[in-house]
């Protein structure tokens, strides 16, 4: 059986050349792209199973920056990627926003779906997004949300309890 441990949240955030990779093998509109990362340092470390934190954030990361590819926001503000940390009463709430195109409700109800994508047939397997609900929802016993609009961006949300999972 895998242990939960207490997980640092900022650890799992890909910063520096490790995000710069992540951007840039999508379109080199990321070379203009900013990223914005606000985490407390006083933010108490839920536990989790760290390697599968780290893939929903990868996940998420991927997505918005593929989301952001050859968009140029309407209000003219640079591509970006807002990662956001808090404590709240049921856990710790990870925010992953972009200010890109974002969704029309008959695609944000379907995020979820295994096997729902809307890139292009060889682009995506529509498993990414499902397989990061499951591993917070029943791996962790967390919660995951999406908030979108078209051309106001998305915004996906996770928590991850503090009191542990059992």
């Amino acid at each position: 059986m895998r242990k939960h441990i207490p997980c640092v949240s900022s650890r799992y955030v890909p910063d520096g050349p490790a995000s710069s990779r992540l951007y840039h093998t999508h379109s080199p509109c990321y070379l203009t792209r900013r990223q914005d990362v606000q985490i407390p340092p006083d933010l108490p470390p839920p536990p989790c199973l760290a390697t599968e934190v780290e893939q929903v954030l990868l996940n998420l990361l991927r997505n918005a920056a593929q989301a952001l590819a050859g968009f140029i926001p309407p209000d003219g503000a640079p591509p970006t990627i807002t990662v956001r940390a808090e404590h709240h009463p049921d856990g710790v709430a990870i925010s992953v926003s972009d200010n890109g195109p974002g969704m029309p409700p008959e695609v944000r109800a379907r995020v979820f779906d295994p096997f729902y994508t809307t890139r292009p047939p060889g682009e995506g397997t529509g498993l990414g997004l499902s397989v990061a609900f499951f591993i917070i929802t029943q791996n962790h016993k967390g919660t995951f949300a999406v908030v979108s609009e078209p051309g106001r961006g998305a915004t996906f949300t996770f928590t991850l309890p503090l009191g542990g999972t059992s």
